[in-house]
């Protein structure tokens, strides 16, 4: 604090001298340092206060509030950034120079000052450093914790509490510009019961997810990419499946940058892991690189996390990064002599603010650089990340370029704003990003000079506004007063995105000044809908009064793809609001780029062999803003970029150079998910179904997820081609195992490997011994006790006379595919496969001689124990008719599985008739994409109730998808009550079934598959 009202901030490895009467005079020797000088203070007699930058002096006159950044570049050479207010620099011969909100400059000694590098991409603004007293205003909140954890109870729609976040480790690595984050977390279930967990999170907005696995037992077991709803309906009906629990996982987006995360099952006491990975373009702002990690939604969403850590690797080029910062944790940095990396850890961690690591580029300037991936150089030193059928199939390149002055275009000229300011005041809103909203909004307004004017509206469906009419001068009392009038509102209502804006904009008057800027998430819910229609709504307006549009992403979850197509439809820029950081600091970049010119319509050329480049249309880019395209490459020879557009009315134009050398020395495995993320997002800005049908082909090629598609873990390969379901991942074996950093593989076989057409002989055989541990004779005679209520293979019939008590069989009536030696020997089509030689598990007490019917039903021999006892509910099936090219066992097998459910309908039935019985017959089609629909049901079940239940379970049931088009499915099912003391005997002639003999099991051997089928 120096005397007076002036506040200086000093970073790390900073000297300052301060001189003359009362301190007023002060000298930058080394470091960085902020200067801040109230307007309090300026508005009495105060004496000027200057600074000396190299041979000449700054001088604060004491007209407005200023805010001056400085760094030294060396000793003789200083960076001085004006970030509020007004400065004049005085030369020892009486030059003076003026620089005002949003300028840079370089002062050399000896030299004119360099007010055109920070335009020509040569000086970086230099960034203020956070005053403590500033950032305890709303911005800075309590500790918010990491997303939301809930439960459910599987078959219900209930939601519980009980599952929470133990463990979240997170590694990242960074390589010129380009980010690859993997995260682990652990769940646990403090219950008594089995559960579902449910954790909603959010990711970078710009994030483009790729992986997940998941743990089952000690094996990691990798997802696939699914159309969103065959996922969903998937995932639904393993859970619910309450009579056989089988461990899947669901990723799906949710809203924003929220995801959802659904992990099934969570047993009593017990945990689960999971571990998912996401890929960045990360943005270059100046000459730094920022990683940010978000670690929070809101205090509404608090969940605390046992075991936290994080740890990012960066690599700039070939050495290590300069300047890295942590500054809102406490990290240890290990610098090397190529890669630098920050680690935080921490028990029992409720987040405040995201994660943030930011370091100086080794590669300053305003030229392009690209990074390529070629397929057919990929080689041992290309890095590990998940294959994709889409990277295989072409070349693919990233392309960055600044928007920068040519060398012979004019300096831009400081421009007087009147500002309309739009509050989201909707339901979207959480109270604490409304508070953002309005602390945002009142610093900017502080932030304008008093001869320029402002309105501010705050807007759901409708919009109030101060003042009532017109514009006000930005004066202190009507900001305070606005201020004021802005507290009284909270959130509520719809948004109308399209009406708020045409209100905005007739408040402005028309020429080159008015400047509208907009805070939200971009989720319209009322009005116009879509950016097409708000567009044609809007556009007209905003061309004609010569508006400059400002989209600023505020809220708890921002849907930057709307954002960013508004921006691009309207004619306007689009910047997102990074969370968490120091309001000081925040506001003072947001003022400045508000400052800053724009290049209208830009549009970028690249060279002639880059196609298909994405994104199409760019929005309005501020001076120094970087862009980032992707293309498909289709040779390594270099050329032309040139960015093209309109600066202040005159047309603009920058070039560039890309070599040839550059990109033959790029391999970046991460740039052909980042082009079909592009496409993608591209896609998704239109409802077509065409556009629809592209997105999920170009998700589940290239391996990205988009809002239509999910990514669903099943247990085992068993699953996976139980439902149709294409390999094209395989386990990598552990965590960790990918990254952006070129490393030397290790060629060990669980590395993803793209398509899978020979399965792993030894972890085939794993699977097939603990089949027949759990499912074949060894299994049987091993099964514990069979009167146990869960018990896999347990009584048919209870020991006492009600039959709805027979509940020990937990795996239903049907019987599954158990195709090994000293398996069940099913084959064939028919109710169970069977060729009346399939064992009769109608009432195992233990394994006698089956009547097996050829439905896979029947009555065994051979039980021990006592006689007189009750006998379950029969679900039975009837003769099966198909039309389309689905076989009929599979969708047999597929129903079969599902009985339970069948049986449940059947049992409620029984509570109100216990002689109910009959047949039900349900009619289904399976769609293409494999669900089912125009389901319909009949029969002469006296119950309409029970075949209400049992027609619409079908709707749950999910089938691989069809060759050539929809089969239509006539199913009959029939329900028998249960009773108590009869017993069916085989008759004489009945074939007795006898086990195949068993066959030596050696590796590379898969004949054992075939055994008894």
């Amino acid at each position: 604090q120096l005397t007076g009202n002036a506040t200086l901030t000093l970073d790390e490895r900073t000297r300052v001298a301060l001189e003359g009467n009362q301190n007023r005079s002060l000298s930058l020797q080394s470091g960085r340092v902020t200067l801040r000088v109230a307007e309090t203070e300026l508005a009495g007699s105060a004496p000027q206060l200057t600074v000396k930058l190299a041979d000449r002096l700054a001088v604060i006159d004491g007209t407005r509030t200023t805010v001056l950044a400085l760094q030294t570049e060396r000793a003789d050479r200083v960076a001085v950034t004006v970030v509020r207010g007004r400065v004049t620099i005085s030369a020892p011969r009486g030059d003076r120079t003026e620089l005002v909100t949003g300028q840079s400059a370089r002062v050399v000694s000896g030299h004119p000052i360099d007010e055109r590098g920070a335009y020509l991409g040569s000086l970086a603004p230099v960034e203020a450093l956070a005053d403590d007293e500033v950032s305890s205003s709303p911005l800075q909140v309590e500790p918010k914790g990491l997303g939301r954890m809930t439960a459910r109870v599987p078959g219900t729609e209930q939601v519980v509490t009980g599952v929470r976040l133990v463990s979240h480790h997170v590694r990242a690595t960074v390589e010129d510009g380009f980010a690859r984050t993997e995260i682990v977390e652990e769940f646990h279930n403090d219950t008594g019961r089995v559960l579902e967990g449910r954790y909603v999170f959010p990711l970078p907005p710009d994030a483009s997810i790729s992986r997940l696995a998941l743990w089952v037992g000690d094996e990691l077991v990798e997802g696939e990419m699914l159309e969103r709803k065959r996922a969903a309906r998937i995932f639904k009906g393993i859970v619910d499946d309450t009579v056989r629990p089988r461990d899947p996982a669901l990723l799906e987006w949710v809203r924003g940058s929220e995801f959802s995360l659904k992990i099934f099952p969570i047993m009593p006491g017990k945990s689960r892991r999971v571990l998912l990975a996401y890929n960045q373009a990360l943005p270059v702002e100046g000459n730094r690189i920022r990683y940010r990690y978000p670690l929070s939604l809101g205090t509404d969403r608090a969940t605390k996390i046992d075991d936290f850590s994080i740890r990012v690797t960066a690599q700039d080029g070939r050495t290590a990064p300069k300047d890295v910062r942590t500054p809102l944790y406490p990290t240890q940095v290990e610098r090397g002599t190529k890669e630098v990396a920050a680690h935080f850890a921490a028990k029992q961690f409720a987040p405040a603010a995201d994660f943030v690591m930011s370091f100086e580029t080794n590669k300053p300037g305003p030229g392009a650089r690209a990074s390529v991936y070629r397929p057919a150089e990929e080689g041992d030193s290309t890095p590990l990340v998940e294959r994709s059928k889409g990277a295989r199939e072409s070349a693919y390149v990233a392309v960055r370029l600044r928007a920068t002055l040519s060398d012979d275009a004019r300096t831009p000229t400081f421009r007087r704003r009147d500002r309309a300011l739009v509050i989201d005041a909707s339901y979207s809103q959480s109270d604490e990003s409304f508070e953002s909203q309005l602390a945002l909004a009142s610093g900017l307004l502080q932030r304008m000079d008093p001869d320029e004017r402002f309105v501010v509206l705050a807007c759901d469906s409708a919009c109030a506004s101060y003042p009532t009419t017109g514009l006000a001068p930005a004066r202190h009392q009507n900001i305070k007063t606005a201020t004021s009038w802005l507290r009284q509102h909270r959130p509520g209502g719809a948004s109308d995105i399209a009406g708020a804006l045409i209100e905005a904009s007739g408040r402005l008057e028309p020429g080159e000044d008015g400047q509208l800027i907009y805070f939200g998430d971009g989720v319209a819910t009322a009005g116009e809908l879509t950016p097409e229609s708000i567009a044609a709504q809007v556009t007209i307006e905003l061309e004609r009064r010569g508006i400059d549009l400002r989209l600023l992403g505020v809220g708890r979850s921002v849907d930057e793809q709307v954002m960013g197509s508004l921006a691009v439809t309207l004619g306007g820029s689009y910047q997102a609001i990074a969370p968490n950081v120091p309001p000081s600091v925040l506001i003072e970049q947001l003022a400045m780029s508000l400052r800053a010119p724009v290049v209208v319509r830009p549009e970028l050329e690249l060279p002639a062999h880059m196609t298909a480049v994405y994104p199409k249309r760019l929005p309005n880019l501020r001076l120094g803003q970087e862009v980032v395209v992707l293309a498909k490459l289709g040779a390594n020879d270099g050329g032309d970029v040139v960015l093209r557009g309109t600066l202040e009315g005159r047309p603009y134009r920058v070039a560039s150079s890309l070599g040839s050398t550059q990109l033959r020395d790029s391999q970046n495995p991460l740039v052909p998910r980042l082009w079909a993320e592009r496409r993608i997002a591209e896609l998704q800005r239109s409802r077509a179904k065409s556009a629809i049908d592209e997105t999920i082909q170009l998700s589940m090629r290239h391996h990205v997820m988009s809002r239509h598609t999910a990514l669903l873990v099943l247990e085992n390969e068993r699953m996976y081609r139980e439902f149709g379901i294409k390999r094209t991942q395989r386990a990598i074996g552990k965590e960790g195992g990918t990254g952006t950093r070129s490393k030397q593989r290790t060629g060990n076989r669980f590395g993803i490997a793209g398509p899978q057409d020979d399965p792993d002989a030894r972890k085939a055989r794993r699977e097939a011994l603990r089949d027949a541990a759990q499912f074949g004779m060894i299994g049987l005679s091993g099964a514990g006790d069979g009167d146990a209520p869960t018990a896999p293979w347990g009584r048919d019939d209870s020991l006492g006379r009600a039959p709805l008590s027979a509940r020990g069989n937990m795996w239903g009536d049907g019987i599954g595919r158990n195709g090994g030696a000293g398996g069940l020997g099913l084959s064939g089509i028919g109710g169970g496969g069977g060729r009346g030689e399939g064992i009769g598990l109608g009432s195992i007490g233990t394994i006698g001689r089956g009547t097996g019917t050829g439905q896979g039903f029947g009555s065994g021999q051979g039980r021990l124990g006592r006689s007189g006892r009750a006998r379950p509910p029969r679900v039975r099936m009837g003769a099966t008719s198909v039309s389309g090219r689905l076989p009929p066992e599979v969708i047999q097998r597929i129903v079969r599985q599902n009985f339970g459910r069948f049986r449940l309908c059947y049992e409620n039935g029984l509570r109100s008739d216990p002689n109910l019985q009959g047949r039900v017959s349900v009619r289904f089609v399976i769609n293409r994409d494999g669900s089912v629909s125009n389901v319909s049901g009949g029969g002469d079940l006296s119950d309409s109730n029970v075949i209400s239940c049992v027609t619409r379970a079908f709707y749950g049931l999910s089938f691989p998808q069809p060759e050539g088009g929809i089969v239509t499915v006539s199913y009959p099912i029939v329900f028998t009550p249960g009773g108590s003391g009869w017993t069916t005997r085989p008759s004489q002639n009945q074939p007795q079934w006898r086990a195949p003999a068993m066959a030596a099991h050696r590796p590379g051997n898969e004949n054992w598959r075939s055994i008894g089928i």
